[in-house]
């Protein structure tokens, strides 16, 4: 019984040496660093794509989504960086930008910081969204005297979403904590990716 006892003490004494010789960071210690390190090695750059999700806040920050087809990356304007030649921002308008990549700490994000904007045209993405818009308004689909109204107490509600996302897990863990008599059926789909639109 000593002998085991021995061996557990200096198995704890070796853990616990190992374990003093990492260094743990705080995360604001590591995003500090990682801010440090893009910042002093990622250049400026033009960067196309289209705009959404403009905000315009009293600051005259403007803070917007740069995406394309495939991917999008916060970005932010400051006022400093505005010129009378500036384009005026909308979303949907395809722009040039010229920015930094740069790491906002509080969030832990990566956004860039934009230097120069020029306009490029009207954006394919949101061209594809009026149109298909008004092809729906043409069908009578946004007419309010067609909406069903929604049940207080539904017995059955339908998810159109992917089965390995978290979005789903929270859903159904809410609907069997505050309504568990309510049957849910799931319709698994890709929500992005090649496909997604199909499904």
């Amino acid at each position: 019984m000593d002998g085991r006892h021995n061996l557990l003490n200096l198995s704890i004494k070796f853990v616990l040496k190992e374990k003093s010789l990492v260094a743990v960071q705080t995360v604001s210690e590591y995003t500090s660093k990682l801010k440090l390190k893009i910042d002093k090695t990622m250049p400026s750059s033009w960067i196309k794509g289209e705009i959404s999700n403009l905000a315009l806040p009293a600051s005259r920050h403007i803070y917007f989504v740069l995406k394309d087809e495939y991917s999008q990356i916060r970005c932010v304007f400051f006022r400093h960086k505005q010129s009378a030649l500036s384009p005026k921002l909308t979303d949907g308008i395809e722009v040039d930008i010229l920015a930094v990549p740069s790491l906002y700490g509080p969030k832990g994000e990566l956004q860039l910081l934009v230097h120069t904007v020029r306009y490029s045209g009207q954006g394919e993405l949101y061209k594809k969204f009026t149109q298909l818009k008004a092809r729906l308004k043409d069908e009578g689909l946004f007419e309010k005297s067609l909406r069903k109204s929604i049940p207080i107490f539904p017995k059955l509600v339908a998810l159109v979403t992917s089965e390995q996302g978290a979005a789903i897990k929270d859903v159904l863990a809410t609907f069997r904590k505050r309504m568990p008599s309510i049957k849910l059926v799931v319709f698994p789909t890709k929500v992005q990716g090649e496909g997604a639109e199909r499904d």
